[in-house]
């Protein structure tokens, strides 16, 4: 099965990193205390790509013998075959040694690099890129986003490197003549997929903000292309947390611009990377749509802060409760930064438009919720069909905001925030937070209903209405609109 089985369900990690820039390879070790929900003999993680030198298991009777320790490649999957059963309730501690190689593919943990201006000298860096389903090719985890537990992870690193992770710093130790080893401070419950650290040697400039310091790294001489982007920050970080009526949570949120990532931004929690092509910002030598792309760019991953990270994904086929949502409420930010940008007609045509076009055609073969059943195949993340279900879900929710009202819609969304903080949710949850709203309002309106056959349906509706005297006929069917150049026509 591809999916993990549920007997064994994370609590905490402690893991450390070891990237080696000379050789570009990594090592480390992953222990990981789980809580065992019925009996079993077996132990199942994921791992990718990775060579497994050491396991043991341990419960708090006694160490238990490893009789078999293999990776299935083609599952992703370690499996551990253990001499005596696990009991129903045990507390167990897995320890795995690993090492791997640094991809060049800007997935999982990977390495890049830039040229110093200054010296002309070529830098090595790594950094990560999990979502979706990633993780598993840093180090062994549970690698499903509702298998949610803390991390506590330890990065060795140059010692004229710096290295960031979802948390502050704790502290941190020499451990050779050239090489230092950081300490970073326990996460709250979070998916693996939201994980992200970097080990560079890029400088930093910080400002303060109400919940905190928002810190930008990014290459030497470079700051100044980065004031856009620190900018946009500040102003998006304030713009939500009044939006959403909740202040940002975290102890910290560092931005980084990368010179080589596989998206354009994601927003991990407490630290988001960028694609530097996409976050550095020159008046003379960029143009007015870069910059409104930058600004939503930043805005939607600062939103994720809330959307995504706050409350996490259940799983992967409710896509439109974080990337949909966003796409809707990051055009609010324009009015902030942008206040000359015209929001409402941007809104129409790069998204309303967009989505009702692409679900005009018979090849339309996406729903705004898709199921997913085997976690390796994700097809809601290849470019087209993301954007479309972000671009659909975002008309959906302008249209629910304009049913029940904006004061309704924003209570909702705050309610919903504070019930499943830190926690894992789906949308029927989401739905439900309208419900309880709307009554209050006046309105009878069944919100999971009407929500639901517009995110499980194909395409768009066309109604026709055929007036004879007083008698009125109304037919609906799915909107096609006629490929003149396949089906050629001869209407006028």
């Amino acid at each position: 099965d591809v999916r993990l089985p549920q007997s064994l369900i994370p609590d905490t990690y402690s893991v450390l990193i070891h990237p080696d820039f000379k050789n570009f390879t990594f090592s480390g070790w992953s222990n990981i205390e789980v809580v065992a929900s019925e009996e079993t003999d077996y132990i199942i993680m994921h791992a990718k790509n990775l060579s497994i030198s050491n396991v043991s298991v341990t419960v708090p009777r006694s160490k238990l013998t490893v009789t078999n320790c293999k990776i299935y490649e083609n599952l992703e999957q370690l499996q551990i075959k253990l001499d005596t059963s696990i009991m129903k309730h045990d507390t167990v501690v897995i320890n795995v040694s690993f090492s791997g190689v640094l991809r060049d593919d800007m997935l999982g943990f990977y390495k890049s690099s830039y040229t110093n201006k200054k010296n002309n000298v070529v830098r090595y860096l790594s950094a990560t890129q999990f979502q979706p389903t990633e993780a598993r090719s840093a180090f062994p985890c549970f690698d499903e986003p509702h298998m949610k537990a803390t991390f506590k992870f330890y990065i060795i690193r140059p010692n004229d490197y710096i290295s960031l992770f979802n948390t502050k710093l704790n502290s941190s130790w020499i451990t050779t003549g050239t090489e230092t080893c950081d300490s970073f401070v326990a996460t709250r419950k979070m998916s693996t997929y939201m994980l992200a650290f970097v080990v560079c040697d890029f400088s930093s400039k910080s400002q303060m903000i109400k919940s905190g310091v928002n810190v930008i790294y990014t290459q030497p001489d470079t700051f100044k292309e980065m004031d856009l982007a620190l900018n946009t920050t500040i102003r998006s970080l304030h713009y939500f947390e009044k939006l959403f009526g909740m202040s940002y949570l975290y102890e910290k949120l560092d931005t980084i611009a990368l010179p080589e990532m596989y998206t354009d931004g994601l927003g991990s929690r407490g630290l988001i990377t960028y694609h530097s092509n996409y976050i550095f910002f020159n008046e003379d030598e960029k143009s007015d749509q870069e910059k409104s792309y930058l600004v939503s760019l930043v805005a939607r991953e600062v939103a994720h802060q809330w959307f995504g990270n706050l409350v996490m994904l259940e799983w992967w086929d409710d896509l439109l409760l974080n990337e949909g949502f966003i796409t809707y409420v990051v055009f609010g930010v324009f009015k902030e930064i942008i206040p000359e940008w015209p929001t409402a007609e941007a809104f129409s045509f790069d998204v309303v438009a967009s989505a009702m076009a692409e679900n005009s055609f018979d090849s339309s073969s996406y729903s705004v919720v898709n199921p997913v059943t085997d976690p390796r195949n994700l097809n809601v993340f290849e470019k087209k069909a993301f954007y479309k279900i972000c671009n659909v879900a975002a008309s959906l929710f302008q249209m629910l905001e304009n049913v029940i009202g904006t004061d309704v819609f924003n209570k909702a969304i705050h309610d919903y925030l504070v019930k499943h903080m830190f926690a894992t949710s789906n949308r029927n949850n989401l739905w439900l937070a309208f419900s309880k709203q709307v009554p209050t309002d006046g309105h009878s309106i069944n919100v999971p209903e009407m929500m639901e056959t517009w995110t499980h349906q194909i395409g768009l509706p066309l109604v026709t209405v055929i007036r004879d005297g007083r008698h009125v006929t109304c037919h609906q069917e799915r909107f096609f609109v006629r490929n003149i150049q396949v089906r050629p026509t001869h209407l006028t």
